[in-house]
């Protein structure tokens, strides 16, 4: 992303960013891909960890620690402020959306910010000993369970937040983020109309190259062609291998990355 925002104008961007990790902690609403992105366009984001604010401290954290409360997701005192609004905004009728919205115009961001869904969608794993929430797997269990399959609860009825399809069908280029394809991208291509949009949409997409990984043996993903195989081979359409850190659409020139 930092290369992309050197090369495109930050009022250029629109970014569509899985929800499908957001859960709740402490009675707040956390959405970690949302913030993610936010700290990353207000030049907040800590580069040492890859996640949270920069020079972040963690009072908060280890008094509620003290006080027996759940204390394995790394909510730093920087960071709580985040969620503190949005769950405020939340609970005065905003939808995420429009609560994403108001927290990026008051940190200064051009770019447009839209959360894949207002409805909730939960990513769950499910793992020997049964299924669990995503963030319970890979932040307090730290990945070490084998998994067994993966799905998206509510996918299924949720419908894409208002601008995305849009976003989509109007754009002159698509890319997709060499992010994990099951986890970050596979909640957004769950959503009903997501699919046939990208594949409604005159724009060329570009897929990255994702990493493969490998936990206790098992090969989690392969290749990017996973997630467009469904379009190889329709004429008139272009699938463009790419090597670049984001999935964004141009449109007009307003470029949408997807996270």
């Amino acid at each position: 992303m930092p290369g992309l925002r050197r090369i495109v104008p930050p009022r250029d961007l629109t970014f569509i960013v899985n929800t499908g990790d957001d859960f709740q902690c402490w009675g707040l609403h956390i959405s970690p891909d949302v913030d993610s992105i936010t700290y990353v366009l207000s030049d907040l984001l800590s580069k040492d960890r890859g996640w949270g604010v920069e020079c972040d401290t963690f009072q908060c954290l280890e008094a509620m620690r003290r006080l027996g409360q759940p204390a394995w997701f790394q909510i730093g005192d920087r960071d709580l402020s985040t969620h503190l609004t949005r769950t405020h905004l939340l609970r005065e009728g905003k939808t995420l959306s429009e609560a994403t919205t108001e927290i990026t115009k008051i940190l200064g961001i051009e770019s447009i910010i839209l959360p894949m869904t207002n409805t909730p969608v939960e990513t769950r794993v499910t793992i020997p000993e049964g299924e669990i929430s995503f963030q319970d797997y890979f932040v307090r269990r730290r990945y070490r369970d084998p998994v067994k399959a993966v799905r998206f609860a509510g996918a299924e009825s949720a419908t894409p937040a208002s601008g995305v399809r849009e976003a989509i069908l109007s754009a002159s280029c698509i890319l997709l983020a060499p992010s994990n394809p099951i986890t970050s991208i596979g909640p957004v291509l769950a959503l009903p109309g997501i699919s046939d949009a990208l594949r409604e949409t005159s724009a060329p997409v570009s897929a990255s190259t994702f990493n493969v990984a490998s936990q206790q043996g098992q090969t989690m993903v392969k290749r990017s062609e996973l997630l467009i195989s469904s379009r190889k081979g329709r004429p008139g359409r272009r699938i463009i291998p790419a090597e670049t850190p984001a999935m964004l659409v141009k449109r007009r020139g307003l470029v949408v990355p997807f996270y």
